[in-house]
């Protein structure tokens, strides 16, 4: 019988020293480790091997362009020996031959096959997966799947707007696991719903702390989002004044999660906006030029419209940062753009109206 041989106890550089390559009996038990510095790890079983990976089929055009653009390789199919213990909506970890997790998938679909007798399709980034590579379940009484039923339910309850249930599925998750970003996302999003900024901040912050654990990269890019978004209504909800140092941290922490999450999907057109306001906000400390900073306002605001003809609010920067340049003729014809598309806004008219009025 083939079993797992590992020289127990052996530590070089706080890592595992395993003794041979691993081999493993159905159902062997594994700690399995988030990353090299986790001595932890979490306990679990072995389920299958890892047969082929590939890239999702998408329903909707929505879920197709965000998916293609962000995912890469999200599909897994995997060889199942412990076929009882998976089920659609198992959450299995896949695992490297030092048992380090390289990524976390849900399992769709579970069915028979005459080759290898059953078989699961699992889907989340599996951009690190290699065919043979381990997929693991964590033990039904790990705490790892205490956390992962209540994000569960606590998705199903914000899903139906019940938010204040899915805020205490969210904090029994955090409750046994204060490290969750998935958890702290969550919360996030659901405080900033609320306008509770502050409170959203935090659970991002911690989110980000914990981003290593996400494997997912649309999960990763929301949370990214949301790191963002929370400061950036942190600057323009508030009354916080240029030059304040609490206001120069958060625009400064705002570009880079704007960064980072375009870094995964340039094209989100809100994240791009977040991005360019932050450096609109840096460049209109004083009415001096500051153009590396303009440019780069600038340029965001046009990939805004690039995706978004209509987004009023990138025009308005545009305009404005035309404007101080002096540049009458460009100013002009987005602040009439943005004006054409909503006549009732009064600043808007005031802004045109100034820009005529230039020398």
């Amino acid at each position: 019988m083939k079993k797992l041989l590992i020289c127990a106890g052996i530590i070089i550089m706080g890592l595992p020293l395993f003794a041979a390559k691993l081999l493993m009996e159905d159902g062997s038990a594994i700690n399995a480790f988030y990353n090299d510095g986790d001595m932890t790890g979490i306990h679990c079983k072995v389920v299958g091997v890892i047969d082929s990976t590939g890239t999702r089929e998408f329903s909707t055009e929505k879920e197709k362009e965000l998916g293609m653009k962000i995912q890469g390789k999200t599909k897994a199919v995997i060889r199942l020996s412990e076929s009882d213990s998976v089920a659609d909506g198992s959450l299995l970890y896949i695992v490297n031959e030092r048992n380090l997790i390289v990524a976390k998938v849900t399992v769709s679909t579970v069915f028979s096959s005459v080759s290898f007798n059953r078989i699961c399709v699992a889907y989340g980034n599996v951009r690190n997966v290699q065919k043979d590579f381990r997929a693991v379940i964590p033990a039904s009484d790990s705490l790892e799947t205490k956390v992962y039923e209540y994000i569960a339910r606590g998705n199903f309850y914000r899903e139906k707007e019940n938010l204040s249930e899915a805020i205490e599925e969210y904090e029994k998750a955090v409750a046994i696991d204060k490290k969750s970003p998935e958890a702290h996302s969550a919360l996030g999003y659901i405080y900033l719903e609320r306008g509770m900024i502050q409170f959203a901040q935090k659970e991002f912050t911690c989110a980000y702390d914990n981003a290593g654990r996400v494997y997912d990269k649309e999960e990763k890019f929301f949370l990214l989002k949301g790191c963002a978004k929370s400061r950036y209504l942190s600057i323009f909800n508030s009354e916080l004044p240029r030059g304040n140092q609490l206001r120069d941290k958060y625009v400064s922490e705002g570009i880079q999660f704007g960064k980072e999450a375009l870094d995964l999907y340039p094209d989100s057109a809100e994240v791009n906006f977040m991005t360019g306001a932050f450096y609109y906000d840096l460049s209109s400390y004083s009415t001096k030029i500051d153009t590396a900073n303009e440019l780069k306002a600038r340029d965001y605001m046009l990939k805004v419209l690039k995706l978004q003809d209509n987004n009023t609010d990138a025009m308005v920067i545009i305009a404005k940062l035309y404007k101080k340049h002096r540049n009458r003729e460009k100013a002009e014809l987005y602040a009439s753009k943005a004006l054409a598309i909503t006549p009732q806004d009064s600043s808007v008219r005031e802004l045109v109206n100034s820009i005529k009025e230039m020398k």
